[in-house]
């Protein structure tokens, strides 16, 4: 993801160069397709002829192997990959309904509190898919949860599409039994838990269905939870991390935590098929 990133960045900095605000449709076309397919869905042949026609001022008629860069082409093509997100989706769709009440990780909720990155909602739901949690709520929303960056990094997952948006902390974890807030401050408000992993282990009852919900709160990107959302959850907990970037991106500590619960489901249950 970060090297279509750059690709998109750079090839929007050298056409912006070259043609100042007054960018041709045809470029772009070029550019949202990187965006929104990923550098990886567009051939990189496409993308050397674009920026060659952008500094040279000729038009991307064709690229290096003979495909048309029109813009009823490159429409066609992102069609083609729309579709097959939503085909992705309804098939995984398909299956958590298979699966429901046997799901590993069926009696988990993630719950994200005022996310500002559409990405990490899209990558919070990709990973609530790989362990089994269908379960997704996001609070106060400063993106769009639902809009083209979360779509492409969910991957189809169903989380995405059942995904809860509410107003309050309160309203997402109000019929949880458990509620666990993962924050760095140490002992800011009160006992945190210092391991995710060994507070799971004492506490193994908690990811039992019939405990009830076991919520995992998750803060802002930019400063976490608040002191008065802290207070609100039953639990706190930390995710131990080194002394050169102790801090995790927003879907990195969601997938670390869903990862920790479904081992241990895991092992609970005696694995797959049980």
């Amino acid at each position: 993801m970060h090297a279509c990133r750059f690709r998109h960045n750079s090839l929007v900095r050298i056409v912006e160069s070259r043609f100042g605000q007054n960018i041709p449709a045809a470029y772009k076309h070029v550019m949202s397709g990187v965006r929104l397919a990923g550098a990886h869905r567009l051939r990189s042949a496409h993308l050397r002829t674009t920026v060659r026609s952008a500094v040279s001022g000729s038009p991307p008629a064709q690229s290096d192997d003979g495909a048309n860069l029109d813009e009823g082409a490159l429409e066609r093509r992102l069609k083609l990959w729309k579709e097959g997100r939503k085909y992705k989706q309804a098939r995984r769709s398909e299956y958590f309904e298979k699966l429901e009440g046997t799901a590993v990780l069926d009696s988990v909720r993630v719950v994200l509190v005022s996310p500002k990155f559409a990405g990490n909602v899209g990558s919070a739901a990709r990973l609530c898919a790989n362990f089994e949690c269908n379960d997704l709520w996001v609070v106060s929303p400063r993106c769009d949860p639902l809009g083209d960056d979360a779509s492409t990094l969910a991957v189809g997952s169903p989380a995405l599409s059942s995904l809860t948006v509410c107003d309050s902390l309160a309203d997402a974890i109000g019929d949880c039994t458990v509620s666990i807030g993962f924050t760095r401050r140490k002992g800011a408000v009160r006992h945190v838990n210092p391991s995710f992993s060994s507070f799971l282990e004492a506490h193994s009852e908690y990811l039992e269905p019939t405990n009830g919900k076991l919520a995992l709160v998750f803060g802002r990107e930019d400063h976490g939870l608040t002191i008065d959302e802290l207070m609100r959850c039953t639990e706190l907990c930390a995710l131990p991390t080194g002394r050169v970037q102790p801090s995790l991106n927003l879907s990195h500590s969601t997938g670390i935590a869903l990862a920790h619960c479904f081992e241990r489901r895991l092992e609970a249950i005696g694995g797959f098929g049980q």
